[in-house]
């Protein structure tokens, strides 16, 4: 049987994106998150506020939580300074209905509207809720209970720690977040469109700077958004983002203001096709 990092260098050639041919983890986990393999007081308490918060917001009682765990590179070797705080409400979709595919959508979009709509950083690290159902396989090297208080999967120092359930959900909502601006503005919903564009643009920015920067070619980071360029959702955003400014612009698209944005986009178009470059060489 192939361990987890066969599997996930196999569906990258697979899927076209980047091969890895060295992963280097680092010598201790997060310093800030966690003291001798234990994770701060602090921070369990507010990711398990988060998450109550978010459960209110979709109307689902605690009561049926089967578990939250905190997960991805930050509870794991592979971290980074741009890596997220991945919070997963565990629920048994079975017990709101049968329908199991419908109540996914349903927390699926839920999840969604609440990260665009919450920017909630700790230690400068975005948190990120997403809710998953119980019979969902977790192929994380790293699960920390945050109810418990307890390892669910403690990670190795000495293996390679890429998690590829995770890195492919979080390319795949990025996606779809996108494609969401463009419904957004399909429908005349301008503001929500220019919003979350600038929140998409601000994380991948943080990726750049990351894959270009500090975190390397096979970081978490580095790999979504080199998935993100060579689907070509990269270049999307940016046509969207300056259609939605150019939307909600009160002087419109052929005033000086418009102009000056164009000028912006450009150079920002420019950045845009060297990242690309460097993708395409297996620089980040």
């Amino acid at each position: 049987m192939k361990n987890l990092f066969d599997t996930w260098k196999s569906y990258l050639v697979e899927s076209r994106f980047i091969g890895i041919d060295d992963f280097s983890p680092k010598g201790e986990l997060y310093p800030k998150i966690w003291e001798n393999g234990n994770l701060r007081s602090e921070i369990r308490s507010t990711l398990l506020d988060k998450a109550r918060d978010f459960l209110a917001f979709a109307k689902a009682p605690e009561s049926k939580v089967v578990d939250i765990t905190f997960t991805g590179s930050l509870v794991n070797y592979n971290w980074t300074d741009f890596s997220d705080l991945d919070v997963h409400i565990v629920l048994d979709f079975r017990q709101f209905s049968e329908n199991v595919s419908m109540v996914k959508q349903f927390f699926d979009a839920k999840s969604k509207i609440w990260n665009i709509e919450h920017n909630i950083f700790l230690h400068e690290h975005e948190i990120e809720l997403y809710v998953q159902d119980l019979a969902e396989a977790d192929a994380s090297t790293g699960v920390f209970s945050l109810v418990f208080n307890r390892w669910v999967k403690k990670p190795h120092p000495k293996r390679p720690n890429l998690d590829p359930s995770l890195i492919k959900k979080k390319t795949e909502r990025i996606q779809d977040t996108i494609e969401q601006i463009e419904k957004h503005l399909a429908l005349g919903n301008h503001e929500i469109a220019y919003k979350t564009a600038q929140k998409m643009k601000k994380k991948l920015h943080s990726f750049q700077k990351c894959g270009l920067e500090q975190c390397g070619t096979h970081s978490p980071e580095g790999i979504t958004l080199k998935n993100l360029l060579k689907s070509g959702y990269y270049r999307k955003l940016s046509d969207l983002s300056l259609k939605a400014h150019h939307m909600t612009s009160k002087d419109g698209p052929g005033h000086q203001n418009s102009q000056e944005t164009l000028q912006k986009f450009n150079i920002f178009r420019s950045f845009d096709q060297k990242v690309k470059k460097k993708a395409e060489e297996n620089e980040i």
